[in-house]
């Protein structure tokens, strides 16, 4: 079956951020893809952040065609997760001032905005008229 190998990553990961596109094909004429149709799926956010992927194997009319499918939103997690542990790991490897940040965590203590009323107020014709 095919899978989300390392070199599936790679490959999507650089076709994405040099190409903007998800294209995964091999990175020369004589390198075979692992997977010959690639799908990216964009659902809104999910409970626990579960996303799933999906793969299939098919003959048709003689070709032999490997298929995977995945969230758009669980690649941003592998590639988050991964960059970050990579950096952990070998913070030797980087000469500049770097964090991260969860802006959840962060934000967590602030009251709640009620973004309905604040764009109201934005929408008034009469904001920052001074009232005589």
């Amino acid at each position: 079956m095919p899978y989300l190998s390392g070199k599936v990553m790679y490959s999507l990961r650089c076709a994405m951020l040099h190409s903007g596109e998800p294209n995964i094909n091999g990175d020369s004429v004589r390198q075979k893809p692992d997977i010959d149709k690639f799908s990216l799926v964009i659902q809104k956010a999910q409970p626990f952040e579960v996303y799933s992927d999906s793969s299939s194997i098919m003959d048709l009319a003689g070709e032999h065609i490997r298929s995977y499918r995945m969230s758009v939103r669980r690649i941003c997690l592998i590639m988050c997760a991964v960059a970050e542990a990579y950096y952990r790991d070998n913070k030797d490897k980087f000469h500049f001032e770097y964090e991260i940040i969860d802006w959840d965590e962060v934000t967590a203590a602030l009251p709640p905005l009620d973004m309905e009323a604040i764009f109201k107020e934005l929408a008034n014709p009469e904001l920052g008229k001074e009232k005589l």
